[in-house]
């Protein structure tokens, strides 16, 4: 975008369209995949099971950091389990895309023609018809075979034609991120914010608060 900008004088392409595009990408590439991390991060963080186990299954898949891959943390269940958890608790964009409606009933209430209407992915993520528990982080629930959660109505990138262009590259990034973060550092959580979930604000995207961490070099094994 940055070239696309110096070129914008001998361009066709209106300096307004190009100015859009280049804040609908810092939203949507930068900004969600910041949020999604640092809430990845703080529930592991705060959640000393769930980081014990997370450290086990990396260290027994790579020898060091430097070690780590997309194809072998793409295939680790319980990283993965942690990261749809995360997006279940906290999906990076918490509404979906509006919609005007044709005029129809929804659950017995009309909706009129011309009414903008959306889904909210937060409810939904955490309806307690879908899942067991459901303000509660519990990677499990994406590995016990036995789980009665309704895992399909996860839907952070959501779906159809409209879902994000980028959610494998967006997974993939997280997994990555993680697995080398983890891998690299003892982290321990040191902010003053007992429920950082909580202390979050909702917009059209999340305003967090931040997310102050101690590390530590992790010792080789």
């Amino acid at each position: 975008m940055v070239e696309v900008m110096e070129r914008a004088a001998t361009s066709d392409l209106p300096v307004d369209e190009i100015a859009e595009n280049f804040s609908a990408i810092m939203l949507a590439g930068f900004h969600t995949t910041q949020n999604a991390l640092c809430a990845t991060i703080y529930f592991v963080l705060t959640h000393p099971e769930a980081h014990a186990k997370l450290i086990s299954e990396l260290q027994a898949a790579f020898a060091s950091p430097e070690d780590v891959s997309g194809d072998v943390a793409a295939s680790l269940p319980y990283l993965n389990a942690i990261i749809t958890e995360s997006l279940r608790l906290y999906p990076p964009v918490p509404l979906g895309g509006p919609r005007v409606s044709p005029g129809a009933y929804v659950d017995g209430t009309y909706i009129p023609a011309g009414t903008e209407i959306c889904t909210s992915l937060f409810a939904l993520h955490h309806n307690p018809e879908y899942f067991n528990e459901p303000y509660e982080f519990i990677p499990e629930r994406w590995t016990d075979p036995e789980s009665t959660d309704k895992k399909e109505a996860v839907q952070p990138f959501l779906v159809g034609s409209r879902s994000c262009v980028a959610k494998y590259f967006a997974k993939q990034m997280m997994q990555l991120t993680l697995a080398s973060f983890f891998m690299e550092y003892e982290a321990e959580y040191i902010g003053p914010v007992k429920d950082w979930q909580r202390e979050s604000r909702c917009y059209a995207f999340w305003e967090v608060p931040d997310l102050k961490l101690k590390l530590r070099k992790r010792e080789a094994i």
